[in-house]
């Protein structure tokens, strides 16, 4: 059987304990009814709102909870209301071993192929979860980006140099690790959506997009530079291990 480690793992272990709290597990049962402020949400659990946005924060860090602003009702600031995520992806063994063997499938299909047509799924994909609006700001581009990443449960962290924009992937979706034998395959299809997401909400020529697998035993990173000649396929380093 194989053992799920790494990031995925620590992901896990994280929201376990967190619904090992009493009053976390209050808010998302009052969400499970629809989206919430934090003073109804205080009301529901009986504490006090800073300790709801406490807890809220923590959830929110997790990937279990996401914030929208919703119109006042009166005069007033706009308010955050606060909902449920949609499912986190599978994870354990056995979600591994879906993936694992829809890879070999792939790599039997097309051969010495596999990752280039990996890649333009993956870019088909992307272009579906693309937002149907089209930016012209790099800045709302990269956002969007930043955006499907999250909701995908990438973990992402954005680091912005110059006319670099670094997405540090803390956490994979399809469980790659360093060395998988799957990884050209499942880091080809990642780096296509990347890829197509960006090219679904932003201007033609925004410059190159490469994904580097594994840059330290828990992170891979995408990049994109502005203005730099695009890549027709590959990245800045081999996908050799997820």
């Amino acid at each position: 059987m194989t053992r799920a480690t790494g990031p995925a793992l620590r992901a896990r272990a994280e929201q376990h304990r967190l619904l090992g709290d009493e009053n976390r597990l209050l808010i998302l049962d009052a969400l499970a009814d629809g989206p919430r402020t934090v003073h109804e949400l205080a009301r529901l659990a009986g504490v006090h709102p800073n300790t709801v946005r406490a807890h809220l924060g923590r959830l929110t860090e997790a990937g279990l909870v996401g914030a929208t602003t919703s119109l006042p009702s009166a005069r007033g600031r706009p308010s955050l209301r606060y909902a449920l995520r949609d499912p986190q992806p599978l994870s354990g063994s056995e979600f591994r071993l879906l993936v694992a063997s829809l890879s070999r499938l792939v790599a039997r299909a097309y051969s010495g192929d596999a990752s280039a047509s990996a890649e333009a799924e993956g870019r088909a994909v992307g272009l579906t979860l693309a937002s149907r609006r089209r930016y012209a700001s790099t800045e709302q581009v990269v956002d969007q980006v930043l955006r499907v990443l999250r909701q995908l449960s990438f973990a992402p962290e954005l680091l912005h140099e110059h006319d670099r924009y670094r997405f540090v992937l803390r956490a994979c979706p399809f469980g790659i690790q360093a060395g998988d034998r799957d990884g050209a395959i499942v880091c080809a299809f990642h780096l296509g959506l990347i890829r197509g997401v960006a090219e679904g909400v932003g201007p033609a020529g925004l410059g190159r997009i490469d994904l580097l697998p594994h840059v330290d035993a828990a992170t891979c990173e995408a990049r994109i530079e502005v203005g730099a000649p695009a890549r027709a396929g590959g990245s800045a380093r081999p996908i050799a291990a997820g």
